[in-house]
């Protein structure tokens, strides 16, 4: 598996930001209490992701891009169909809330009860 950059800037940039965020949380933690199990955790998981971020890689990206490619995934077409819609709306949201109730008019015709 090449170690080709697979995440744009802006999640590298998010991945760093959290990562290190992370890495800090965990760093206080351990500070205060050596035998702290969370903030040990949290110092693993934080240094993971800056790194990503840092590199431009994400290596369950590219094992689930690999997969995809022999088409070895358990995903049916429903799936494939939200993450490409996902994928395309990017991180803008209807301000009116339409894209919610859209939704659970969606569920609701399905046959599965909505709770709200």
């Amino acid at each position: 598996m090449s170690q080709t950059q697979n995440i744009s800037t802006r999640n590298a940039l998010a991945r760093l930001s959290l990562g290190l965020s992370m890495l800090a949380y965990g760093t206080a933690k351990l500070s205060r209490n050596p035998q702290c199990n969370k903030g040990r955790m949290m110092v693993a998981l934080g240094a993971m992701k800056a790194a990503e971020g840092t590199v431009k890689f994400c290596p369950l990206k590219a094992m689930m891009q690999q997969q995809g490619m022999m088409g070895q995934t358990g995903v049916g077409p429903e799936v494939n169909k939200l993450m490409k819609d996902f994928a395309g709306s990017g991180m803008s949201a209807p301000a009116s809330g339409a894209g919610v109730g859209n939704m659970m008019k969606d569920l609701a015709g399905q046959g599965m009860s909505v709770t709200t």
